[in-house]
């Protein structure tokens, strides 16, 4: 009983430090966002910067996996339905494409970008039919081929040329990798910075953060107060 109540101390106790950390980002995410402005393509310089325009596709469309649509970029996202909904694929475009808005251009390479969107597409299917969808059957586990059964909700967003979207990332001169970019700059994703994409507003990307520090102080709440539950019972047991 004793190294049960310290292992759901311990656990409790990580999930903690982890709910804490995110929480952090989460609100710095949301302040950093609140003060930027956009910056036009022309006046830009490098550093963390907003930038709105129409996309423009740098290379050949790519097919999205489930709903088999052409399009500059994509997120592909399937979530197994059961008594919770538990994400079991998720797939996005590497494919660099250009932001236009008018006064100029900037290559965007969305690799390690986050898209800040509801989805486009969505549809619920069987579990077995997945098998029709060679790329996402490919990449379930072993288990989860054998074992899969019920509905899954199949989600897609999808970006297309002429699109208007708003970028959130690090901007700098482009280097020889993208020299046949016919732009200056390139934003990508910095270590230490935010890469948000995005085909709504300011204000929808930050409601959509504020959601997720209340959610993540809800989890912080409740995880906190199994910890101290179980510190009370040690003490307890201790005397």
């Amino acid at each position: 009983m004793l190294l049960k109540l310290v292992i759901a101390f311990v656990l409790g106790c990580i999930v903690v430090i982890a709910l804490t950390i995110l929480i952090f980002y989460f609100i710095y995410v949301y302040f950093l966002v609140r003060g930027l402005q956009v910056t036009q393509i022309f006046n830009l310089s490098s550093g963390i910067r907003q930038i709105e325009g129409q996309v423009v596709r740098f290379a050949d469309l790519v097919e999205s996996p489930v709903f088999k649509l052409p399009a500059v970029f994509y997120v592909s996202r399937v979530f197994k339905l059961g008594k919770r909904k538990r994400k079991i694929f998720c797939e996005t475009s590497d494919t660099p494409f250009y932001l236009d808005d008018g006064t100029g251009k900037i290559l965007v390479i969305p690799h390690g970008a986050e898209f800040v969107s509801d989805p486009d597409l969505s549809r619920v299917d069987n579990f077995i039919n997945l098998k029709h969808f060679s790329r996402i059957w490919e990449k379930l586990f072993f288990l989860q081929r054998l074992l899969g059964f019920g509905y899954v909700r199949l989600e897609e967003q999808i970006i297309c040329e002429g699109n208007t979207v708003c970028v959130i990332g690090y901007v700098k001169f482009k280097d020889s990798k993208y020299f046949s970019a016919s732009s200056n700059f390139i934003v990508y994703k910095h270590p230490f910075f935010p890469f948000l994409i995005s085909k709504n507003s300011e204000a929808q990307i930050l409601s959509a953060f504020q959601g997720r520090i209340l959610m993540a102080l809800f989890l912080l709440f409740l995880f906190l107060s199994f910890a101290v539950i179980n510190l009370a019972l040690l003490i307890s047991d201790f005397y």
